[in-house]
């Protein structure tokens, strides 16, 4: 949560709150209370997802009026499509193979666990497929021993931290963002625009990025067999991970650039500025 003056220095600046965290953590942090204390002194609250709407002005009785949505925006020159093979010999992932891939904190919210436990069903196919999950954090050790118990050393990849994101996303088929809790996903917007087909926990926002069966697939939070054939149907399609992704990257081109996002906000601090001017003559 951030707060920000509108571009004033006088003390009657409009002031704005901008929340990113996924509803269930602000209340687990408690900021219900602390933005409900603040509300009167606040002229705008923006959140990143509808989500987050909703629960500022149903459960912590923020007046709707003032709060507005403006989604993230994601840099499409840097996240784009590129060459697989050249990224999959960089990060040592076989060529050949149906790479699926997840990059994200490695904790208990993400549950990278449950994703390792729907991945170990996809048993069969020719070319087996290759899970690779980009993280560091406390689950480390846990999903260890989750990868080796399940025999799954040869076939799930555990990257570490990597800074060279669109690279690692290069090297995918298929994103995976198996979390019990969201946000807006970032991760989800740069899989997208990188023009890759992207499953996602129907949580937080995900929704409101992931068209379901025109960019990719929601599944229930949780729920292991469901993520398990939802992979299924990309495995051995690859027209339908080509035709999603690119669907994801245009959607991404029309409603999630960071022009978009920045013109938002110019829009919304304008509009602020010319409300208190008009009550100061």
């Amino acid at each position: 949560m951030t707060t920000s003056p509108s571009p004033s220095s006088r003390p009657s600046a409009s002031r704005i709150i901008s929340l990113e965290h996924p509803a269930q953590q602000m209340y687990f942090l408690g900021s219900s209370i602390e933005m409900a204390r603040l509300s009167p002194l606040v002229s705008r609250f923006v959140t990143v997802s509808l989500d987050l709407r909703r629960w500022l002005i149903t459960t912590v009785r923020i007046p709707a009026h003032k709060v507005v949505t403006i989604h993230n925006g994601v840099d499409t020159a840097r996240f784009s499509p590129g060459d697989s093979a050249e990224a999959r010999e960089v990060l040592g992932l076989p060529i050949a193979a149906t790479v699926i891939g997840t990059i994200g904190r490695l904790d208990p919210v993400k549950d990278q666990a449950g994703l390792i436990a729907a991945f170990s069903g996809l048993a069969g196919y020719s070319v087996s497929p290759i899970l690779a999950i980009v993280g560091e954090g406390p689950s480390r050790p846990a999903l260890e021993n989750e990868i080796r118990q399940r025999g799954l050393s040869d076939r799930v990849r555990l990257l570490g931290e990597r800074r060279d994101v669109p690279t690692v996303l290069r090297a995918l088929d298929v994103f995976v963002l198996p979390s019990r809790a969201e946000g807006m996903s970032n991760t989800i917007l740069e899989a997208m625009a990188t023009g890759l087909p992207v499953i996602a926990t129907d949580v937080g926002g995900n929704p409101e990025l992931v068209e379901p069966d025109a960019t990719g697939r929601l599944v229930p939070a949780g729920d292991p067999p469901s993520l398990e054939v939802a992979l299924r149907a990309y495995m051995t399609d690859p027209y339908l991970r080509s035709l999603q992704g690119k669907a994801g990257r245009e959607r991404v081109l029309q409603h999630f650039s960071l022009d978009r996002m920045a013109h938002a906000h110019d829009g919304l601090y304008t509009s602020l500025c010319r409300t208190r001017q008009a009550v100061e003559r």
